[in-house]
């Protein structure tokens, strides 16, 4: 065995290590890095990806058995392409971080998995970005999300599967042409939107008001390098402008994006009046996650509820 030969001698190690972070399921959604002095190619599921050799390292890889928070800390300099995911701000999407463990003079170029796990957060100082990382089997030892009895519905909107959201995330979604952006004010051009798209049947949603709807929504937005940016809709400033919950680096005038519904987690119950948007604007009422009939008035106490 090749690997084992080389870190069990005195003479012929050569250790280096190969460092791939990913944020989506694409082969744009790769950086892949390493400390040695040449570029290495090597398969990464159904792709082949190279490694290129960049100033990177990672900090004392510990354990002590358990699933405790153990976290690893990767150290590179602003001048990488993965600073641009954490440049602004938190990355859109989870990023993943698998390390290899090799060794250059290795003829049959085998690395073997030494860590993996995700990016929980950064720093960056002087130049230089410092990640904190957490291990998989971290993630594995937590405890879930409980189901709690309430009014409003518990699912995440647009989750799918047994027992989720599963609201229609493709008819809540419609494409924009941007006309100006100013930090996180957005601005909608109609016309330049209608030329692109045709006409827009759900624009009138936009309007009041409808386009309250938006709110807690996602804008989408994917910049030439294929990188998807998702953007919550916090406010809707008037019929074309929105306002978004941080900058999105590189979109301006003239950018393509999609504005995707939000939802205030309520019935829409007619009966209810409770101003919902599960049924009336998602038509998702029979997925709804709450309890909208709890009772008022509760049946432990000193009132007989039986009368």
């Amino acid at each position: 065995m090749a690997f084992g030969t080389h870190e069990n001698s005195r003479d012929l190690g050569e250790p280096i290590q190969l460092f791939l972070f990913r944020y989506g399921p694409d082969p744009e959604h790769i950086y892949a890095y390493t400390n040695g002095e040449t570029a290495i190619e090597m398969a990464v599921g159904d792709d082949m990806v190279e490694f290129v050799p960049a100033p990177i390292a990672r900090g004392e890889i510990s354990s002590s058995g358990t699933l405790d928070n153990q976290r690893l800390t990767v150290v590179f300099p602003e001048s990488l392409l993965v600073y641009e995911l954490f440049r602004d701000r938190s990355p859109s999407s989870v990023v993943n971080i698998i390390i290899w463990r090799g060794h250059a003079n290795d003829p049959d170029e085998q690395f073997v998995i030494e860590w993996s796990g995700r990016v929980v957060s950064f720093n960056d100082t002087n130049y230089e970005v410092e990640l904190s990382c957490e291990a998989v089997a971290t993630m594995m030892g937590r405890n879930a999300l409980r189901r709690r009895w309430q009014y409003g519905c518990a699912h995440a909107l647009y989750s799918q599967g047994p027992g989720m959201c599963n609201a229609n995330r493709a008819a809540a979604t419609t494409p924009f042409v941007i006309g100006a952006v100013s930090g996180t004010s957005v601005t909608i051009d109609l016309a330049a939107s209608e030329a692109a798209y045709g006409a827009l049947p759900r624009y009138a949603d936009f309007a009041t008001p409808k386009r309250l709807y938006y709110v807690g929504g996602v804008l989408e937005y994917i910049d030439d390098a294929g990188r998807k940016a998702l953007r919550s809709i916090i406010h809707v400033i008037d019929a074309t402008s929105i306002r978004i919950g941080a900058p999105v680096p590189g979109m301006a005038a003239g950018a393509h994006v999609k504005l995707v519904f939000g939802c205030n987690h309520k019935t829409g119950i007619s009966s209810l009046n409770d101003g919902g948007h599960c049924g009336p604007v998602h038509n998702n009422i029979q997925n709804f996650g709450g309890q909208p009939w709890i009772p008022l008035k509760s049946p432990i106490g000193l009132r007989n509820i039986y009368r």
